[in-house]
């Protein structure tokens, strides 16, 4: 079997944001004899450095709807003459902005027969809502609402970030042998209690102090304006050794730059931190911070990845409880689930920082726990997912994978070593 995973952003190397899951779930295909190749529609996707993974370029001279029929023809062409029997997309790296050129592709590859599986790790039109830049009941949220529709009829399979998301979409009306839905998995080489965040403390200048950690994107539904910023103004007075390391991104950034800059006694924004880097930031802190508006769709069934990552290394987390958290990491220990007020994160925060070792203590033991929330877990799962739809074989999954669901995942296989080992 051959899989074409497509882009159409630019991808500068495979631990890029936008193609980091894509690149797992590859080596995990070719682990089991997968043949996969990285095809570019227009992105200047680079060769991937571990030379692991071959990258073949769909170019044109035309732009707009013409320079889009024409890469689509060229990609079938390609799926064609080289047997590809399985097509994988990232809402996120593959025309995000062209909802119709999706699914004119959606529809050619289903003429071929040709499988296609759409990785929905954040569905736009919720996504879009939650960010405020459409309404619901626009025009522009009409249109998106129909095109994502009809994608996910022409989808053999959706994955989804949590198994909440993935009920969420069974209960309007998809199929749910089409749905599936677990965390992707965290890199536990990269996200573990070894590492060490003395380094960053010294740079830093945090020496006895009580850190709080919010590294993200900077959007609206992280409650920026109504948590984060509220917070640098005023726990300085319960807190009185308090120091906000925030680093990010994102269209309120200039906002929080602007109140750590007043409040530079007690915050600072950081620059952009590669991904590799990450670890040790949130290592230096004693505690992250993950809030989430959950009015929206979007965020009252997507989880956040520094949750999962800050645990790993050991680190307790403040965080929003929402609908995954109250079916996929439900059995999580060393996470304070809080609402969207600023008051239960304020409360929140001087509960751990008057009994600091208690906490500490727990969300360590729950970092000797995490291999189920561990790539080397959960993205199995995914590729064997996406071989049985493409290989037309039943699937044994289900809609989604819960926290339960992947500990009893990782003690049958850790079972199945056991017994190969004696």
């Amino acid at each position: 079997m051959r899989v074409a995973f497509v882009f159409s952003a630019v991808i500068p190397s495979e631990m890029s944001p936008y193609a980091t899951k894509q690149y797992y779930v590859s080596l995990a295909l070719r682990a089991k004899n997968v043949d996969v190749v990285w095809v570019s529609m227009g992105g200047q996707l680079v060769a991937t450095s571990s030379g692991k993974i071959p990258v073949h370029r769909i170019q044109t001279r035309f732009r707009g709807s013409l320079g889009a029929l024409l890469k689509i023809s060229k990609f079938l062409h390609y799926c064609l003459s080289t047997g590809i029997r399985c097509v994988y997309w990232d809402d996120w790296a593959f025309w995000r902005s062209n909802a119709k050129g999706r699914v004119a592709l959606q529809f050619c590859l289903r003429v071929l027969r040709t499988k296609n599986v759409q990785d929905a790790r954040d569905p736009v039109v919720y996504w879009e809502l939650a960010e405020g830049r459409i309404d619901a009941g626009s025009r522009r949220f009409t249109r998106l609402t129909r095109y994502e529709a009809m994608s996910n009829r022409l989808a053999d399979l959706i994955l989804l970030p949590s198994a909440a998301y993935a009920e969420a979409f069974v209960q309007r009306g998809l199929s749910p042998s089409k749905v599936y839905g677990t965390f992707r998995g965290i890199d536990r080489s990269l996200f573990n209690p070894e590492v060490n965040g003395d380094l960053v403390r010294e740079k830093l200048n945090l020496s006895g102090r009580f850190v709080v950690g919010f590294v993200t994107h900077f959007n609206r539904y992280r409650l920026i304006e109504e948590v984060v910023i509220p917070l640098i103004e005023r726990t300085r007075a319960s807190i009185p050794n308090v120091f906000f390391v925030t680093a990010g991104s994102g269209e309120l950034k200039e906002r929080l730059s602007e109140v750590c800059s007043r409040f530079s006694e007690s915050a600072v924004l950081l620059d952009f931190i590669p991904n590799h880097e990450v670890p040790k930031y949130l290592a230096a802190c004693d505690v992250t911070l993950s809030p989430l508006d959950t009015r929206f769709d979007h965020c009252a069934n997507t989880v956040s990845l520094k949750i999962v990552e800050s645990l790993m290394l050991g680190k307790p987390v403040v965080a929003t409880r929402n609908r995954t958290s109250g079916i996929d990491f439900k059995d999580l220990r060393g996470v304070v689930w809080v609402g969207t007020d600023l008051k239960s994160f304020q409360d929140a925060l001087a509960e751990i920082a008057s009994n600091y070792p208690h906490y500490s203590a727990i969300a360590r033991r729950q970092a000797m726990e995490m291999e189920q929330l561990s790539t080397e877990t959960a993205i199995p799962l995914i590729a064997d997912k996406v071989i049985e739809v493409c290989c037309g074989r039943p699937s044994r999954l289900g809609t989604g994978q819960t926290f339960s669901h992947l500990q009893a995942s990782t003690r049958r296989q850790r079972n199945a070593r056991s017994l190969v080992a004696r």
